[in-house]
């Protein structure tokens, strides 16, 4: 558990695996919620790829990883999009995006990247507060908190967490943002 409001670091974070269970291809979503999902996502991914690799591009986009996760303190489910391959780095950070439903739309609430998602127990106008580590070394994890301001998350924090190279201790040095 946290005790400060830098201790993201001790608290385990959001499990991709077990909830990040479909592409957006087979996601059990409607055709609208799907279409609004991959034109906001694939405007953040478009110019990664060029004119002639549009198939590639819709391909990609289809296979990130959706799924579900409880951000509001009534109990709905809010979207998860994590990227796949290329969107992903070698250190396992990824695009990801959040949304929530808004009947009849789905509006983002989040795009960002990191290796881990954490939702923390403390709440803002209804939504959990949220941090996303961003794996910047073996012995570095770069962390921004974001805060629900009834419409979107945004950002209220960041810091680094630095763990001693000798390994001599499990307990990290705060750095504020770089």
């Amino acid at each position: 558990m946290a005790e400060r409001p830098r201790d993201d670091w001790k608290l385990k974070p959001f499990d991709w695996e077990s909830h990040l269970t479909h592409s957006l291809a087979e996601a059990p979503l409607t055709a609208n919620e799907r279409d609004q999902i991959y034109r906001i996502v694939d405007e953040d991914v478009h110019d990664s790829f060029g004119d002639a690799e549009r198939a590639e591009e819709r391909k990609a986009v289809m296979s990130f990883r959706v799924g579900s996760v409880a951000l509001a303190r009534n109990g709905s489910e809010q979207i998860l999009v994590r990227g796949t391959g290329a969107f992903c780095g070698g250190t396992g950070n990824c695009s990801m995006w959040i949304f929530v439903r808004h009947d009849p739309e789905l509006r983002l609430a989040l795009g960002t990247e990191g290796q881990v998602l954490i939702v923390r127990n403390s709440f803002t106008q209804g939504f959990h507060d949220i941090a996303v580590g961003l794996h910047d070394s073996a012995f570095m994890m770069d962390y921004t908190v974001y805060r629900w301001d009834s419409f979107t998350y945004k950002q209220a924090d960041c810091y680094a967490a630095i763990f001693p190279i000798d390994g001599g201790s499990s307990i990290p040095a705060i750095k504020g943002c770089r």
